[in-house]
C-alpha cells in the first residue's frame, strides 16, 4: 500500500534513513572541513615560520660570512704586517750580522797586528812569559834600579814580577848569579853597533872576573862601563834626562824596550852623597860603587846587576831601536 506520494512505508523510511545519514556525514564533512582549514592555518603559520628561520638562517650566514671576511681581512692585515716585520727583521738581522762580522774581522785585525806589534815592542826575553807591562813594573825599576830586558830569561823575569819584596827579589838574583852572568856573556858579544862593539870585552872581563870569584873588581868594572857608555851614546840634555834625579824619569817618551833599559839604568842612579852622610845603600847604586867601596856595597849580587845593567844597554844600543816614540 503507498500514500498519495507513491511511496511506501518502507521506501519512506530508506529515504529518510539516507538524509540523515547524508546530514550526519555532511556534519562531518563540515567538521573535517574546519579541522582541514584549522591545519591549514597551523600550516600557513609554520610554513611562515619556516620562512622567517630560513630569513634568519640567510640572514645569520650572512652575517657571518660578511664578518668572517672582515676578520679573515683583519688577520691577513695582521699576516701581511708581520711577513713584512719579519722581511724587515730578517734585512735588519743579516745587515746587523754583516756589520758585526766586519767589526768582528777589524777587531780581530787590530789584534792580531798589535800582538805583533807588542812582540817588536817589550823586551825578547819577555816574549811568551811576560803580556804587557805589569803594575809593578815601575817599582822594580825606578825604586830597585832592576835590569829586567834582555837579561835575565823570561822564566826568571815572571819570578822577580811574582815576588813580594824587594828582598825576595835579590835573593832570587843572588840564587841564580852564574846562570844570569852566563846568559850575559852570551849577550855581549857578534855587536853590529860600533859603540856597543868597542864596548864588549869590557863587559865580557867584568863578567869574567865575577865567575872567576873577583866580584869588587866585576863591580867597578861594570859600574864605570855603564857610565861611560851613557857618556859616549846621549849628549848632556838626554843624560840628564836618563840619569839625573832631581825629575823622575819620563817612560812613556821611550820605545817599551827602552824605557825598561833605561828605567833601570836611572833608578841604579839614585842619589847617594857621602859628604851628607847618607847611609851606604845595600842595593847597587852607581854612585855608591864610584863613592863607597866597602862591603855594604860591594857584593857578588851588585856585581851581577852592574853587568846585567850594561849588557842591556849595549844591546839596545845594537838592536837599532829608536831611543824615544
Amino acid at each position: 500500500m503507498t500514500d498519495g506520494d507513491g511511496l511506501t512505508p518502507a521506501q519512506r523510511r530508506q529515504i529518510a534513513q539516507a538524509l540523515k545519514t547524508f546530514a550526519d556525514n555532511f556534519q562531518k564533512i563540515r567538521e573535517a572541513s574546519d579541522a582541514l582549514r584549522g591545519q591549514r592555518a597551523l600550516l600557513g603559520q609554520a610554513a611562515e615560520t619556516i620562512s622567517q628561520a630560513a630569513s634568519a638562517k640567510r640572514l645569520v650566514e650572512e652575517s657571518l660570512i660578511r664578518n668572517s671576511a672582515e676578520i679573515l681581512r683583519g688577520y691577513q692585515h695582521l699576516f701581511d704586517q708581520q711577513a713584512a716585520f719579519e722581511k724587515v727583521a730578517a734585512r735588519s738581522a743579516a745587515a746587523a750580522l754583516e756589520a758585526f762580522n766586519h767589526s768582528y774581522r777589524a777587531t780581530l785585525s787590530n789584534y792580531l797586528q798589535l800582538a805583533r806589534a807588542s812582540s817588536s815592542l817589550l823586551p825578547p826575553n819577555w816574549i811568551g812569559h811576560v803580556t804587557g807591562l805589569p803594575d809593578s813594573l815601575e817599582t822594580l825599576l825606578l825604586d830597585e834600579g832592576l835590569p829586567l830586558a834582555y837579561v835575565p830569561t823570561g822564566p826568571m823575569v815572571r819570578q822577580l814580577f811574582d815576588a813580594e819584596s824587594a828582598a825576595a827579589r835579590r835573593r832570587i838574583l843572588g840564587r841564580n848569579w852564574k846562570k844570569i852572568l852566563l846568559q850575559c856573556s852570551e849577550e855581549v858579544g857578534g855587536f853590529t853597533d860600533p859603540v856597543a862593539d868597542a864596548h864588549g870585552a869590557y863587559a865580557q872581563a867584568a863578567i869574567d872576573a865575577v865567575l872567576c870569584g873577583n866580584s869588587p873588581a866585576g863591580q867597578a868594572l861594570a859600574a864605570n862601563l855603564l857610565d861611560t857608555v851613557i857618556r859616549q851614546t846621549f849628549d848632556g840634555t838626554s843624560r840628564q834626562a836618563i840619569v839625573g834625579q832631581k825629575r823622575k824619569i819620563d817612560l812613556d817618551r821611550y820605545h817599551p824596550t827602552a824605557a825598561i833599559v833605561l828605567g833601570g839604568v836611572w833608578g841604579s842612579f839614585a842619589e847617594y852623597w857621602a859628604d851628607r852622610g847618607d847611609a851606604v845603600p845595600r842595593r847597587y847604586s852607581r854612585h855608591a860603587s864610584a863613592h863607597a867601596v866597602g862591603p855594604r856595597q860591594y857584593s857578588r849580587v851588585n856585581a851581577v846587576l852592574a853587568i846585567m845593567h850594561v849588557t842591556a844597554l849595549l844591546r839596545l844600543l845594537d838592536s837599532g831601536l829608536e831611543f824615544e816614540l
